[in-house]
């Protein structure tokens, strides 16, 4: 649903259904990561820091995006630049992503 919508407000959407390899993301050097917690292989916030951490992905903007409790908490220990509880208001969406595009 969220590639539908950001597409629809003009943005190139990369969708994944789970953890990308570091390599990938290295390669597809996309403005903005939308993460969700909850991964089928690995917690999102590690992805989050993994992705923070490194040399060559670190600027790249991250947005936890998910139903987890805590969210606010979890987003600032894996050190992602914002966060967005679900179930959020399409236009907050179009808006956070606005403010990294």
């Amino acid at each position: 649903m969220m590639q539908y919508i950001l597409e629809d407000a003009g943005y190139q959407v990369l969708p994944s259904n789970e953890a990308e390899p570091i390599e990938a993301i290295i390669e597809q050097q996309p403005d903005l990561i939308l993460l969700d917690e909850r991964l089928a292989e690995i917690p999102g916030h590690e992805l989050c820091r993994h992705n923070k951490t490194h040399p060559l992905t670190r600027w790249i903007p991250v947005v936890m995006v998910s139903a987890a409790r805590g969210l606010d908490k979890i987003a600032d220990h894996c050190l992602a630049d914002s966060y967005l509880p679900k179930h959020f208001d399409l236009d907050a969406l179009v808006g956070l992503v606005k403010t990294y595009a």
